[in-house]
């Protein structure tokens, strides 16, 4: 979670490779080839957040994200690629993150639950 956020949005795209058809070469076939990933986040400006994510934008910082929907959370590490304050002069400062996912996204193992026994 990153500071007071209200908003999370991960895009993944993937770099589709066209191959040689076996047809009669009027259809394009594609692999799937190399992908990227980046993550979105909207939040509203709390004390030290802006700082926190300022600095870790200013240091280049690797963050370990997550991403979770439902019961399955995928994570990964990321770099703050860009902020964006917006303050109105009568209104709540809002922020904006974006961030540029490095290496692989990958699905987080459930965590168990403590069981505990009775006596």
């Amino acid at each position: 979670t990153v500071a007071a956020s209200r908003d999370c949005s991960l895009n993944i795209n993937s770099e589709m490779v066209e191959v040689a058809s076996g047809t009669d070469g009027t259809v394009r076939e594609y692999l799937a080839g190399r992908y990227d990933w980046t993550m979105q986040v909207e939040g509203l400006y709390t004390v030290g957040c802006h700082l926190s994510i300022v600095g870790w934008f200013l240091a280049g910082t690797l963050l370990h994200v997550a991403f979770q929907v439902g019961e399955e959370t995928l994570t990964g590490k990321a770099y703050v690629e860009s902020v964006d304050v917006n303050g109105p002069l009568r209104g709540k400062v809002t922020y904006n993150v974006s961030l540029r996912g490095t290496g692989a996204l990958e699905v987080a193992e459930p965590e168990e639950e403590d069981e505990q026994s009775e006596d």
